[in-house]
């Protein structure tokens, strides 16, 4: 029974590669992490990993009412592995 058990599972995680692998590619090419299980695969931009709140507006967008963050241009998160003051 223990070796039905496994060559199913095996079975299932080649079956898995095959249907995930353009997008595993393409996750690959982009630089993201992939999780991969025995029946799905999750895929993370690690980019997210330097997003920070900002200081600034402590993450509101807002130093003051109606007046928009600089440093985070309102959207009161800033990159962390930019240089300050760089273009995106």
């Amino acid at each position: 029974m223990r070796s039905l058990r496994n060559r199913t599972a095996i079975w299932l995680y080649a079956c898995s590669d095959a249907v995930f692998a353009e997008v595993d590619c393409f996750a690959w090419t982009q630089g993201w992490q992939v999780t991969r299980g025995l029946t799905g695969h999750a895929y993370r931009d690690r980019r997210f990993d330097a997003l920070a709140e900002c200081r600034r507006c402590r993450g509101e967008g807002e130093v003051r009412e109606s007046t928009v963050c600089g440093a985070c241009s309102g959207t009161g998160r800033v990159n962390a592995a930019e240089q300050p003051g760089s273009q995106v």
